[in-house]
């Protein structure tokens, strides 16, 4: 292993420790840096440089307001747009002018299939299922989109996808009642 490697993955370890409330999302963007953005052999030293740099200024940030307080979905959605804005810097092949928007859409959607997930657990091991389901359910349309109206409102194709997922949720449902 080169020391370019070794310092683009000792890089990216430090974006997954950056919060452990969102350890889940940061872990998805490290993922999607290795896979789409790093290319081995021609960007580690440039992009480990970058990422390194982002890293620090978050932790400071972090280190002076507070994990609680600082970090938020929004906060990494931040994180997205300064890798994007440098990219300049660290890619040496044509990105698809669109790939960090769809980043960003792509992480909200994990994001909220890892909570609604969560809640299914809570729903699952409830005593009455079916009113800790509709209680859940309660709770996201009546506060979460109030208080998040633009964190819910997406494009028809993020629409479906939620629609897709919701199904599939309430067929699971059925059929754990059907047992």
């Amino acid at each position: 292993m080169t020391a370019d490697t070794i310092q683009m993955l000792t890089a990216l370890d430090d974006l997954e420790k950056l919060s452990l409330s969102y350890a889940f999302e940061l872990s998805y963007l490290s993922k999607r840096i290795r896979m789409d953005i790093w290319e081995p052999d021609k960007n580690s030293k440039q992009l480990a440089v970058c990422l390194d740099t982002i890293n620090k200024v978050f932790r400071t940030m972090n280190d002076i307001i507070g994990d609680d307080v600082f970090f938020s979905l929004d906060t990494i959605i931040e994180y997205i747009k300064h890798l994007s804005k440098y990219s300049a810097i660290y890619s040496f092949r044509s990105v698809n002018p669109n790939y960090f928007n769809e980043l960003v859409n792509d992480l909200q959607l994990k994001s909220a299939e890892r909570i609604i997930e969560q809640q299914w657990r809570d729903v699952h091991f409830a005593e009455d299922g079916f009113k800790c389901f509709i209680s859940i359910f309660d709770d996201i349309f009546t506060n979460a989109i109030n208080i998040h109206k633009n964190k819910f409102f997406y494009t028809l194709i993020f629409a479906q996808q939620l629609n897709n997922f919701l199904q599939a949720i309430s067929l699971s449902v059925k059929l754990g009642r059907e047992k």
